[in-house]
């Protein structure tokens, strides 16, 4: 491998260090301004040929015989050895060694094949001589097309036959003197830097970075951004100091060591963050002039136009903030605004309070609450039509904000009532709270009592014009009454006295004797023993 496609950097000195090409030493004239550069007097020039780097001959469709490939040596300053390396972009032209060059872009371009005419050419072009050695390494080369085992020869023979193939010939269709391994190489580079790899590369006049993070302002649980970046170069590199991953929109994990050049980006806050920001920082590393053409033209005739592949390198960074917030959060605590208790007078028109507590705001940002009363039925919420609504702009970000419902005479009565409260930023919902079962945000109005119904008046009952005795309990009788028959005549019993004798009394009369002063209660003995005694008789005589 030759030491002077080594990529050597040369670090520009002073303040007002080289940014880009305008004018060289010119033969005839400028090629085109491509940038506001300037070089060293008698800068760019072609080196000498002995610095070249040789690639293998190769044969293409369209063209007879086989051409030579090469990298061409260019000097933007003085040195010992080339700092700019270029390939060929005229096939039929010839290359003029040991030259001043003029350089440009490419509507300064003097000849008259498909880069002339075709973007898509020009564009292709570009991409091959950015994405292939000697601008990219032969390792990150075959990295990216998948081969291995590839040479310096191998990759200057695909590299400048792909870009003859899009601007003057057709297909790669042998490699001259090479075994048939290396022939299996360059063929397969060949395909890979002209295939659906090869999306174009538009024009760059310098390496470019720019990341914006305006608005990449989110809440804790979601991924803040979009963090865009947008570079003139397919990858670059990222820092932060954000405790948290940075993603693509897909959510996947991105290499801050290659991020792709043009990309959006986001930060992934979990639910349970805390209000934070983070700075990103991205710093790309680009060749200074690759891309842009030189040529040497006099006055009878113009050299072959070389694209600079190899160059000197410059870094650009950029930075950008990215902030996240507490997700906004509401509670309520509903009463009567009359006596703060729960209980809403069922009679008048009544008036509910609903203090709302609110977290996670934006301070200094204009917020709306709008709430409606609803009906509990069961576990369902029953739409009223009263609502209520106002804007505020909180000082701080929690604080509470208090909501007034009108509730008209005669309506609702008996029901249980819920505060339902929506926060609005703008047009956007951020927080809500919509139970219908949080006993915080309920109150209830009692049901108007009905007049008792008359007493219904009865006639008195008359009193009984003689007290009435009290009637004696009866006495259970030993037997049941036996059927009436007609008495039979009492036999007479004659006492005889042995002291004197006396008359019997007949029947129907009592005997006069010492027992004629019994008290009452002892004769009503006397005559229950008699009863049973007669009875006790009948039963015999029967």
């Amino acid at each position: 491998m030759h030491s002077i496609i080594t990529k050597p950097r040369r670090r520009l000195r002073g303040l007002t260090a080289l940014l880009f090409i305008l004018v060289s030493t010119l033969i005839l004239g400028p090629l085109g301004a491509a940038s506001a550069e300037t070089f060293p007097d008698g800068y760019p020039k072609m080196g000498h040929s002995s610095e070249s780097v040789k690639g293998h001959s190769v044969v293409l469709a369209g063209y007879k015989g086989p051409a030579s490939t090469s990298l061409f040596p260019v000097y933007t300053a003085p040195g010992s050895t080339p700092n700019q390396f270029a390939y060929c972009i005229e096939m039929t032209v010839s290359a003029k060694y040991d030259s001043n060059l003029s350089v440009g872009g490419w509507d300064s371009f003097p000849g008259s094949n498909k880069f002339r005419t075709d973007k898509k050419v020009r564009e292709a072009v570009a991409w091959i001589v950015y994405n292939s050695y000697p601008n990219r390494s032969l390792a990150e080369l075959e990295a990216v097309s998948g081969l291995s085992g590839l040479t310096t020869k191998d990759a200057i023979a695909a590299t400048q036959a792909a870009i003859w193939s899009l601007t003057d010939a057709g297909a790669l269709t042998k490699v001259n003197g090479v075994d048939k391994a290396t022939e299996t190489r360059v063929k397969a580079l060949f395909a890979y830097l002209t295939g659906d790899a090869n999306v174009g590369r538009a024009e760059v006049l310098e390496p470019t970075l720019d990341v914006q993070a305006a608005g990449a302002h989110g809440r804790v649980g979601t991924r803040v951004g979009p963090i865009v970046i947008e570079s003139t170069e397919d990858f670059i590199s990222l820092t932060t100091d954000s405790p948290y991953p940075l993603v693509d929109a897909d959510g996947n994990a991105v290499d801050l060591a290659r991020v792709p050049g043009t990309t959006e980006l986001f930060i992934d806050v979990p639910s349970d963050a805390k209000p934070g920001s983070a700075g990103i920082s991205v710093e790309l590393t680009g060749s200074r002039y690759t891309g842009l053409l030189v040529t040497n033209i006099t006055k009878k005739t113009h050299y072959q136009t070389l694209m600079i592949s190899s160059s000197d390198e410059v870094k650009v960074s950029a930075t950008a903030t990215a902030s996240w917030e507490a997700v906004p959060a509401l509670s309520t605590h509903a009463s009567d605004n009359a006596d703060g208790d729960k209980q809403l007078a069922p009679t008048g028109e009544v008036t509910v309070l609903d203090e709302v507590t609110y977290s996670g705001l934006i301070p200094g940002t204009e917020y709306s609450i709008k709430g409606e009363l609803m009906v509990r039925e069961g576990a369902e919420a029953v739409s009223t039509g009263i609502l209520a609504s106002r804007s505020f702009i909180p000082a701080e970000e929690s604080g509470t904000v208090d909501l007034t419902f009108t509730v008209p005479a005669d309506t609702l009565n008996g029901a249980t009532i819920v505060v339902y409260e929506r926060l609005y930023q703008g047009t956007e919902l951020v927080a809500e709270h919509t139970d219908i079962l949080d006993e915080a945000q309920t109150v209830y109005r009692g049901k108007v009592e009905e007049p008792p119904a008359p007493p219904v008046t009865e006639e008195p009952t008359p009193e009984p014009s003689t007290p009435q005795e009290p009637t004696p309990e009866p006495t259970e009788p030993a037997e049941p009454p036996t059927p009436t028959e007609e008495p039979e005549p009492t036999p007479t019993v004659e006492v005889h006295d042995s002291a004197s004798a006396k008359p019997t009394p007949t029947h129907g009369e009592l005997a006069k004797t010492g027992f004629g002063g019994l008290a009452p209660g002892a004769a009503g003995v006397l005559l229950v023993a008699g009863g049973i005694t007669l009875v006790a008789l009948r039963r015999r005589k029967s």
